[in-house]
């Protein structure tokens, strides 16, 4: 996920493993040129680690690495190497330290992959964030009213996000809460669709300037009432599709 200098030889690295979930390694060595890790360090690539905790520090060193997958393609494209560090920063922001949880490890590992083989980075990035926060139990609620349970958000019409119910908020709803922002008949069947669908069948959603920023801003608004975070990475986003 992150990698930085240490010392003048070694590395300190923030690592997502499946069984210790987000943790801090100590790589002795690994800035010398002729170093034994070689490229298993590399920011997204899929290692297998060796390592033991260091109780006096508070860190894990790591002892071996072998690479599974090196992920090059996110490396030879500045589109989709950008979407991968706003899904690292994502995953970093939204785990807690040394809590695994396998199902978010075995999304990410697959999100990364899709994001190697796609033509449509941003759009896996948005159906990434949509989808993590549905495995994490915090999926936003489209089809039915966020507040009173209506059926009458999924009406064709534009209707308003309400990052404090974390959805969708019917006319009547709306009314009564400030906090909503709009989104249009567009951008909510997009957004769904992003949600609920798999990669490879999002990646071929084409979608107009205004209801990718409608996305945005409900994600955005999202992020910042519930977890007090602005996703500050959304911004390289908005560069790499100009």
């Amino acid at each position: 996920m992150k990698t930085r200098k240490y010392s003048e030889s070694s590395k300190l690295l923030t690592i997502y493993t499946r069984e210790l979930g987000r943790i801090n390694a100590l790589a002795k060595g690994a800035r010398k040129i002729k170093s034994r890790f070689g490229s298993s360090l590399e920011v997204f690539t899929e290692s297998k680690f060796l390592f033991y905790k260091q109780p006096s520090a508070g860190l894990y060193v790591v002892s071996q690495s072998q690479i599974l997958a090196p992920h090059k393609a996110l490396y030879s494209f500045q589109d989709k190497f950008a979407a991968a560090s706003v899904m690292a920063d994502f995953l970093y922001t939204h785990t807690i330290q040394a809590e695994a949880h396998e199902e978010l490890y075995r999304f990410f590992r697959a999100s990364l992959k899709e994001l190697e083989l796609t033509e449509a980075p941003q759009n896996v990035l948005l159906s990434f964030m949509l989808k993590f926060l549905t495995v994490a139990g915090y999926g936003l609620q489209l089809k039915t009213c966020s507040s009173c349970g209506s059926g009458s958000a999924e009406s064709g019409r534009d209707c308003r996000f309400s990052a404090k119910h974390g959805g969708v908020h019917c006319e009547a709803c709306s009314r009564k809460e400030g906090d909503s922002v709009v989104i249009g008949a567009a951008a909510l069947k997009a957004l769904s669709f992003l949600q609920e669908k798999g990669y490879k069948v999002t990646a071929n959603l084409k979608l107009d300037d205004t209801s990718s920023d409608e996305i945005k801003k409900v994600i955005n608004n999202f992020l910042k009432y519930n977890y007090d975070y602005e996703l500050k990475s959304l911004r390289v986003m908005e560069e790499i599709v100009k």
